[in-house]
């Protein structure tokens, strides 16, 4: 009786010690595949083969790869590597000359201006193209005419450097049409991108450059008339061919009619001349949109670089990525670019002797110069 017990003992513990080994066997397993879903998660990630976006992901699975992203950025770039990296940008921005540029002040005067011509109204709901970073929760907002394809491509590069450097990609060598991030980090309005990365306004950082208003008009003019390096001239430019008082005028009229009667119609030089304060929704975003002014002199373009350091920095951005954004926007410009142009220079001063045409350009842009802070006086005009 005695052995039959014992051996009914030693059989029952048997199974139990069979049981534990099979549950630490399972754990064990389980803890493996996690470790592996991890790892090859971290590579696909650092190796760039697929741009992990939040677009295709639950609430949860956002905050789960956004905690594995600030895991393994602290782990992969070393405290000490991010020290000399910015102590080589810090030099390099001396050596720009990007530090301590202030904004010159505005003495614009509104009051001075002729009203021969009804002001165009402001806000009118145009568009609203945003180019983001996602894991640094960085938006901008583009404006044609407004290093619009620089500005793009930089965002692209932020949120791939790898991937983009790869595929032989250069900042200022993009084209619109042919883009490398074309429908990756692409939105159209604010709250698009809210939703499908599930995050709130706050969670962002957002930035857009605006221009002079008569410097964003003939930079237009002279790539959609002029050089016209896209369409054949017989249907762009409004039909003006190169006349810059026909121009000015089918501007003016074309927005003061999308202003007033709603119209969803509008074309590509619609887009590129349009009040720029109809963009981004500049209204609704008062206290989150950072403002950058865009200058077209080479000379105050290095404003305009600061500004957009200064944005990056804030960011989070590596110090190595921002140094290699700076050499290649200070080494080229792109092929849409009007700078120093003697056709631009003409029309310039066609148009600054224009008592008629400059009313009218104040009337179109009345709110830019006040929203944005631009004067309302330029150099050659001759009136």
């Amino acid at each position: 009786m005695a052995s039959v017990k014992k051996q009914v003992t030693y059989a029952f513990q048997s199974q139990k010690y069979a049981s534990s080994r099979q549950f630490y066997c399972v754990l064990m397993f389980l803890v493996i595949m996690y470790v592996m879903v991890v790892y090859n998660f971290a590579l696909t990630y650092f190796n760039g083969d697929t741009l992990v976006s939040a677009k295709e992901t639950s609430v949860e699975e956002t905050e789960f790869i956004q905690v594995i992203r600030n895991f393994f950025d602290r782990d992969y770039v070393s405290q000490r590597m991010l020290l000399e990296e910015r102590q080589i940008l810090n030099e390099k921005l001396k050596n720009y000359s990007l530090f301590e540029l202030e904004e010159p002040i505005s003495d614009a005067d509104p009051s001075n201006i002729a009203r021969t011509y009804a002001i165009v109204p402001p806000n009118i709901k145009l568009e609203e193209k945003l180019r983001v970073v996602y894991k640094k929760r960085l938006a901008a907002c583009v404006i044609e005419k407004n290093m619009s394809t620089v500005l793009a491509s930089i965002m692209c590069f932020l949120e791939d450097n790898k991937a983009f450097a790869e595929a032989n990609r250069t900042i200022t060598g993009e084209h619109f049409w042919t883009r490398f991030c074309k429908d990756k980090n692409e939105h159209n309005s604010i709250e698009d991108l809210l939703r499908t990365t599930h995050t709130k306004l706050e969670d962002w950082i957002m930035f857009a450059l605006v221009r002079d208003p008569l410097e964003r008009l003939l930079s237009a003019f002279v790539d959609k008339c002029i050089l016209n390096r896209e369409s054949e001239m017989d249907k762009s430019c409004y039909g003006c061919k190169q006349n810059i008082r026909c121009f000015v005028r089918n501007v003016y009229w074309r927005a003061k009619s999308f202003a007033e009667n709603h119209e969803k119609n509008y074309n590509m030089e619609d887009v590129h001349t349009f009040p720029q304060n109809w963009h981004c929704s500049f209204k609704d975003r008062t206290n989150k949109m950072k403002i950058i002014k865009y200058y077209s002199e080479f000379k105050e373009r290095k404003r305009t670089y600061a500004k957009i350091v200064d944005v990056l920095k804030e960011a989070d951005i590596r110090p190595a990525l921002i140094s290699e954004v700076l050499d290649q926007i200070m080494a080229g410009s792109t092929y849409h670019t009007t700078i120093n142009s003697p056709e631009k220079e003409l029309a310039r001063k066609k148009v600054t002797n224009s008592e008629d045409l400059m009313d009218m350009i104040y009337s179109l842009y009345y709110h830019d110069y006040l929203m944005f802070d631009f004067p309302f006086e330029y150099k050659d005009v001759h009136v």
